[in-house]
């Protein structure tokens, strides 16, 4: 009905802040694919896991970057630990090289993003064998 304010009314049951996924936001989404991913079993040295999330958070808090560019480069962040949690599947793997070649071409140098995308990508890179 046109003009009822009378919304449904979702009650947050365990008190915590709702994440971007339930907002629709990219970098949530990401962020619950990258979580879904296993630990680094070395303590010392970050894993598959780690990478990413640094890398995410640099592309989704970088003030240099427009929204469309973020959308693009969380996109490939998204495939990458899709694939990550598909180590098996050739067409996976194939998206993941895909993304990194993306990634490493259209991180803005200007932007914060780049130096951590400098800093992870070769050790992601390592990760997926390329």
């Amino acid at each position: 009905m046109a003009g009822d304010d009378r919304g449904v009314n979702i009650k947050n049951i365990s008190n915590s802040p709702i994440s971007g996924v339930a907002r629709g936001d990219l970098s949530g989404q990401v962020s619950v694919a990258i979580n879904s991913l296993p630990n680094s079993e070395n303590l010392n040295q970050p894993g598959i896991k780690e990478l990413l999330a640094q890398l995410n958070d640099a592309i989704a808090t970088d003030p240099e970057l427009e929204q469309k560019q973020k959308q693009r480069l969380l996109t490939r962040v998204k495939r990458l630990a899709d694939a990550a949690a598909n180590p098996h599947d050739v067409a996976f793997q194939e998206r993941a090289e895909d993304a990194i070649s993306f990634l490493k071409a259209n991180l803005p140098a200007t932007a914060a993003a780049f130096t951590v995308g400098n800093n992870v990508l070769p050790a992601i890179t390592n990760c997926f064998g390329s």
